[in-house]
């Protein structure tokens, strides 16, 4: 007897020799879109793969920009712990580079219901001042 075919994909999904080459291959601008697809189409078991994927996808990154795409990456992953490990990988200095990694920390970490880090990410990004606190453009998601 033949072995059962999967069964067919969603309409709109990804196809699966697309998806594998995606994991392989895709950065991780790929791999967020990859994300995407499966949460709109309900392919939830496809996450966790891509989720992996994009925690060894830049070990040791090369420069913030690598972190800041694999965070936002892991974000649009629903995986919030994944990428506060991710931006754990670097402590940039003072000015807008800065300002983005800690916007990034601050959506992490409320996506994690780490409020503590939320809080101190907030506390950082309007350096203690209410007037600069009020001032943010934070971004709101159904996180």
């Amino acid at each position: 007897m033949p072995p059962a075919s999967p069964p067919p994909l969603p309409a709109g999904a990804l196809p699966q020799a697309a998806f594998e080459r995606r994991l392989l291959d895709g950065d991780a601008r790929a791999l967020g879109d990859a994300c995407v697809n499966a949460l709109t189409v309900g392919l939830d078991a496809r996450l966790p793969l891509v989720r992996a994927r994009l925690l060894t996808l830049n070990p040791e990154p090369e420069g913030l920009a690598t972190v800041l795409d694999d965070a936002a990456a892991l974000l649009q992953c629903r995986a919030p712990d994944a990428a506060l490990t991710v931006l754990d990988r670097v402590g940039p200095a003072a000015g807008d580079e800065r300002r983005r990694w800690l916007l990034l920390q601050w959506q992490a970490a409320r996506d994690a219901r780490d409020h503590r880090r939320a809080a101190l990410a907030l506390q950082r990004l309007s350096q203690r001042s209410v007037e600069a606190l009020q001032a943010l453009n934070l971004p709101v998601t159904g996180g």
